[in-house]
């Protein structure tokens, strides 16, 4: 019951933390605004919401992102305006959410400093907040990534769980399923031995997951 409720408030404290860190981020950008990529996957799904074939055909179409469609054909009924709105406030959560999993997987290698100074480093790059300004799906890309390894590196061969954040993370970019491809050959002892061992053994990150990296 004790560990239970650890759990718990150790999952609201990061839940709070991510909450708050996006509403941060928010203000320290000032402006926010839709790429024209998550526009057009937004707009498919829209055409999908109205029983209509998406028209990937139109000239410079970028490529289709379906977790973006899915998002775009459930919040369709919002509006236009409001549909925006949830996807600025996901970007901006999805590029906190990614500050804390790098502080998590830094924490528990090296130390909470290390986690600390790797967020800070990570969530200070003007590349970085120019993506979530934009709302381009490559911070969730990550998030989903980088939240993947977290699961494995604290339960190694987590197996589905790892799998599931994989799957979502192909929704959004195609080069994802190579990843799980790899997870599949390491939760199957068929990973080649030099993929396992690449990094010297006094610099490999502690627990099972490095691999990942």
């Amino acid at each position: 019951m004790k560990a239970s409720l650890q759990r718990l408030r150790g999952r609201l404290g990061a839940l709070s933390a991510i909450i708050a860190g996006a509403v941060l981020l928010r203000l320290i950008a000032g402006v926010a605004f839709v790429n024209y990529d998550t526009l057009y996957a937004l707009g498919w799904g829209g055409q999908l919401a109205r029983g209509e074939t998406p028209a990937y055909g139109v000239p410079i179409a970028p490529t289709p992102h379906p977790l973006l469609e899915f998002l775009g054909l459930v919040l369709y009924p919002l509006g236009a305006r409001a549909e925006l709105d949830v996807i600025l406030a996901l970007a901006f959560g999805a590029l906190a959410a990614c500050g804390w999993v790098i502080y998590s997987l830094g924490r528990r290698w090296f130390g909470a400093a290390a986690g600390l100074l790797a967020a800070a480093i990570f969530l200070t790059r003007a590349e970085i907040l120019s993506y979530g300004v934009r709302a381009y799906l490559d911070i969730p890309y990550l998030l989903f990534v980088l939240w993947a390894l977290l699961v494995e590196v604290r339960r190694p061969r987590a197996g589905a769980p790892v799998l599931a954040l994989l799957a979502m993370a192909g929704l959004l970019r195609p080069e994802a399923w190579v990843f799980s491809g790899l997870y599949w050959l390491y939760i199957l002892e068929l990973l080649p031995a030099a993929l396992r061992t690449h990094l010297p053994a006094g610099e490999r990150p502690q627990g099972r997951g490095g691999w990942l990296c």
